[in-house]
Parts: structure tokens; sequence; C-alpha cells
């Protein structure tokens, strides 16, 4: 039935924008992010979007709007998002990209009906909706699911001594998901590693300085390791101080005390969102699957926080990224040959 619909969206799609084709027609497109100006990669989003419409030769004015979600309950992000709604209708907004989950969510649930009538593509979605998603035929894009056990497999390669895991969360929608998907991988992950013990502390229930004690100080985080499932602003100040390493499934937290994160790469992503977006503005096909797909995410370290915790950066397996590296660091070699010359 889906695929159906999918097809009879693009017939529609194509005949709209047929008498005028993306060499002749500069788009708007509304681009939604989740968090603030503020938050790390920002500016890699906007790049790789724009790289991505121009790969498949789409130009496009794109105007980015901020959902500030983690400072917001639900009932005032609804708000929020109803006057960038408002604001997209006046421009006249061919098509919407959202990034992150709360600003997708938002935009289908805040009761404007603009995330209906046009086309949506969703990305770096981390705990997919599948009811609200499965009848959307307007929506594509790609969900990024936290892969927990592959997190938990590289917390014991690259720290095998560390036997007491602390999983930080907090009460937000997400994060309560994102503790029920933890749960389930720690099962099967305990049942080959019965020697581990896992410790959950809730940011908004347990008393700060509790959470502080366990991780920042070195005779209480000698022998742990942090796994977060929802990364908010709070948990940067905890992060930065921690003596125990942290692993997670968001890339943005790369620059915030995290060593390890298993999430795509920003550019990346944002480009893939790029290219989907032109696809759809000009009624081109898509991949076979439609609708919504899933990435997997690769190995992403902080090269400072490697070096915090004596972790020698060959530790890294093929495949992995290494980020935040020292400009003498990437380029002491040629810096030396340069030099001597």
């Amino acid at each position: 039935m889906r695929k159906i619909v999918l097809l009879v969206f693009w017939e529609v799609m194509s005949a709209l924008f047929s008498t005028m084709s993306g060499a002749d027609r500069i788009y708007n497109i509304l681009y939604i992010r989740s968090y603030t100006p503020n938050t790390p990669f920002q500016s890699v989003l906007t790049k790789g979007l724009y790289k991505g419409l121009s790969k498949e030769g789409v130009k496009a004015n794109v105007t980015v709007e901020y959902l500030n979600a983690d400072y917001w309950g639900y009932n005032a992000e609804c708000v929020i998002m109803r006057r960038i709604c408002e604001r997209a209708r006046q421009r006249g907004t061919d098509l919407i990209v959202t990034m992150g989950d709360e600003a997708f969510y938002d935009l289908m649930t805040c009761g404007d009906s603009l995330g209906y009538q046009l086309p949506v593509v969703a990305a770096n979605i981390k705990y997919p909706n599948e009811e609200l998603m499965k009848d959307l035929p307007n929506v594509f894009g790609f969900t990024v699911k936290i892969d927990f056990e592959k997190l938990f497999e590289e917390m014991k390669r690259i720290f095998p001594n560390r036997k007491e895991v602390i999983c930080l969360s907090d009460n937000s929608l997400l994060g309560r998901r994102g503790i029920k998907a933890l749960e389930n991988a720690w099962v099967k992950f305990q049942h080959r590693n019965p020697e581990y013990t896992l410790v959950k502390k809730n940011m908004q229930a347990h008393v700060t300085t509790d959470v502080i004690s366990s991780i920042c100080y070195d005779y209480n985080a000698y022998n742990r390791v942090v796994i977060v499932p929802k990364w908010n602003p709070l948990l940067s100040v905890v992060c930065k101080n921690s003596k125990a390493p942290v692993f997670t499934g968001q890339s943005l937290t790369l620059t915030n005390g995290v060593i390890c994160a298993h999430d795509v790469v920003y550019l990346e992503s944002a480009s893939v969102a790029g290219k989907l977006a032109a696809r759809v503005l000009e009624g081109k096909p898509i991949p076979s699957s439609g609708g919504i797909v899933n990435l997997e995410g690769k190995f992403q370290y902080d090269y400072k926080q490697l070096a915090f915790f004596h972790v020698n950066p060959r530790v890294v397996e093929e495949g992995g990224i290494i980020m935040n590296v020292p400009f003498k660091e990437r380029y002491g070699n040629s810096l030396a040959i340069l030099y001597s010359v």
C-alpha cells in the first residue's frame, strides 16, 4: 500500500515540477535543525546540504531555523515550530529538510499542516517513531539508529580493564527511548561478558554532585566507562571533567569531552540529505526502497581525549575517523619537510 502511495506522490511531484527544471529555477528550502547555532558542526551541516544540492545540479535558497530543543519543553517547542512554519509559508517554501529527531517530530505534531503539505526530507533520526512515519508518503530521508552493541564492544576493546559502565540519561522522551534501546543491547552484551555491570544515573533525578563524584574523581572513575544515549548541554560540563572515558551515538559531542561516537559523519549525512532533497524537487527517481532508510554510522574519536586517556591513535581501526587533531600533529611532517627545503 505504501509503495502505491509513493508512486502516486512521485507522479504528482513530477507533473508539478516538469515545467521548470533545476537549471531554470531557484528553489526555497527550509532547513530546520533541532539544536542551537552554537551546537558543534552547525556550519558543516549547512555546507553539506548545499554540497548535496549542487551535486544534483539544483540551485536553492536555504533558510536555516533552529528549534533550540534542549532548552524548551514540548509545548514550547510546538509554539516555536508553528512560528517557523508561518515564516516558511510567507517565503513560498518548496521543501523542508529536518535535522535530528526533535525537528522532525515537532514539525509533524505541532498542529501546523505545512509538514503534510510539502515534501519533507528527514535526516539523522536516532529513535524513529515507526507508527508516525509509516503513513507519510511525502516524507523521505534516513535514520541513524544508535548501535549500542557496537559501542559496548568498542568500549571493551579500547578499555579492557574498565568493567563498570555508567549510563547518564535525562527525563526527555528521547532520553527514555535511548535507555530502553541501551538496556536491550546490554542484555546481549552482558550475557557474553558477565563480569561487566551497568549503573544508570538520571541527571534530573540524581543529585548532580553524586553524578560528578561517580566519574570526575580518579579514585571512583578508574574502573568506569560512561555511555550517553541522549546528549544535552548539561552533560558537556560533566563530561569535560570526567576521569572516565565517554562513549555516545552522536558525533556532535566530540568537542565536549567525549572520546568516541558511533554516528554518521555530519558533512556526509547533510550531503546525502541535500542530494535526496534535490531529487525530490526535480521529481527524479529515488532509491527503490523509498521512504525512510537507515544509514550505518562510523566510529569517530576525539584526538585530545585519546591523548588524555593515553590511548595510542593507532588503536583506531580502519574505517574509524579521528577528529579535533591539532594543526601541528596533523601537518607536522609536512611542515618539517617544508622547513628543511
